[in-house]
């Protein structure tokens, strides 16, 4: 039970976060510095291909590139580190995003999203098959984001809130 409602409450600040960010994207293409589409490559990590930048074409601060037609990875890198990733679309919607910690697990997932460092703990990942959609690396930092359905997600938290639990 208590599981369920950390995962909940998890979920609930996951759905508010990204609410908020929307309005914040907006603002942050027009200065973010732009990767151009003739250095986003392919490249085969664990058993995926995934579009990848190679870290020397990063800036410190914001960063972005288009990873597939009418999508936008942002890249949060200071001091030669990626810090986080926010996936987005034409629109300005943050569609997922992952922010990196001092974690000394091999990947990290939440609902909507997973991320990796390192090229051992990222073929890790990608060969778990946690993933389905939007892999992508810059250097040895990736993410990817997993297919979840949200009505589901949302009965979990209704039962998770009612009195039977």
């Amino acid at each position: 039970m208590q599981n369920s409602i950390l995962k909940s409450v998890a979920t609930v600040c996951l759905l508010f976060f990204i609410h908020f960010a929307n309005a914040q994207i907006k603002n942050l293409h027009p200065q973010s510095h732009k990767i151009p589409d003739s250095l986003v490559m392919d490249k085969v990590t664990g058993k995926a291909s995934v579009r990848y930048v190679d870290e020397k074409y990063m800036k410190d601060g914001w960063n972005v590139f288009s990873h597939q037609p009418g999508r936008f990875i942002y890249v949060d890198y200071k001091n030669g580190v990626v810090r986080g990733f926010y996936t987005s679309d034409t629109s300005g919607k943050v569609m997922a995003g992952i922010f990196f910690g001092q974690g000394t697990s091999s990947y990290q997932c939440t609902l909507p999203v997973c991320g990796c460092r390192g090229d051992k703990e990222c073929e890790t990942l990608f060969s778990s098959d946690e993933c389905k959609d939007n892999l992508v690396c810059v250097g040895n930092t990736c993410m990817c984001t997993r297919p979840y359905d949200a009505k589901e997600v949302i009965k979990e938290i209704n039962k998770a809130k009612s009195p039977n639990g």
